[in-house]
């Protein structure tokens, strides 16, 4: 989740130099003929969410322990579509949209995933009811409403 948070991060002009780091590190990571189509993934993504979204996730330091509540679930939305489990995407999309029934993030989520899967990296599956249990006990909720660098 570091790539979205500098990605979503950096449209803003005061974290700018972010989009350059998650470059950077993926390079590193996966060389860049495979962190090319991971980063334009992720940011058809990020545009995606920028545009769905009914909330803002908040703004993170790259190490920040914290999670924001839409980083939570596009993380169990990324999980559930690499273990094919449609009902959390679905719960997923459901709690982050803007409008009632949009499914903006489907495609670019999908993408992303199959990129993060092609390059080995598989997330931990995140069930309905782990996202649920989150959404109900966690100040990832409080989070999301303040959109301040911490």
């Amino acid at each position: 989740m570091v790539g979205l948070r500098c990605v979503l991060n950096g449209h803003d002009e005061e974290h700018f130099f972010q989009w350059r780091d998650v470059w950077v590190g993926y390079s590193q990571c996966f060389g860049r003929s495979n962190a090319t189509p991971l980063l334009r993934a992720l940011w058809d993504f990020a545009e995606a969410y920028r545009r769905f979204a009914a909330t803002p996730t908040g703004y993170h330091q790259v190490d920040c322990p914290c999670m924001a509540r839409d980083e939570f679930l596009s993380l169990a939305l990324l999980s559930s579509i690499q273990h094919f489990d449609q009902t959390c995407a679905l719960t997923c999309m459901r709690i982050m949209a803007r409008k009632p029934g949009d499914l903006t993030l489907e495609t670019p989520a999908c993408q992303l995933a199959t990129e993060f899967y092609y390059l080995g990296e598989r997330f931990r599956h995140i069930s309905k009811d782990d996202v649920e249990t989150m959404l109900i006990k966690s100040a990832a909720v409080e989070d999301s409403k303040q959109a301040v660098l911490h």
